[in-house]
């Protein structure tokens, strides 16, 4: 099978160039929206956060102060989290015993 496209491609050079450059366009063009994609989302969520810090400053219960607090709490708590749950596989992983042939049991 090998042979017979390297064969074709041989033969057809420009078949397979056009084949490269539609197709790598296209992937290309497919990188391009997913990264734009990702760079919108990021805005969003920044932006959702700057309007819940609005929003809870506007509230006649909480003082800003201790709002800025709670905010800055929650993140120390996310990252920490994150952190931990990474730690923890990465150590589950070194720690795995490979199970026992049954020849040698």
């Amino acid at each position: 099978m090998f042979r017979h496209t390297k064969e074709h491609a041989e033969t057809y050079p420009y078949v397979w160039g056009s084949y490269l450059t539609v197709y790598g366009g296209f992937g290309l063009w497919l990188i391009y929206r997913w990264r734009r994609l990702r760079g919108t989302e990021d805005r969003v969520r920044a932006l959702q956060e700057r309007l819940r810090i609005v929003f809870e400053e506007q509230q006649p219960s909480n003082s800003a102060a201790v709002t800025k607090a709670k905010i800055i709490k929650e993140q120390q708590s996310s990252n920490s989290a994150q952190v931990t749950e990474q730690s923890s596989n990465s150590a589950s992983l070194e720690n795995k015993v490979p199970p026992a042939d049954k020849a040698t049991e």
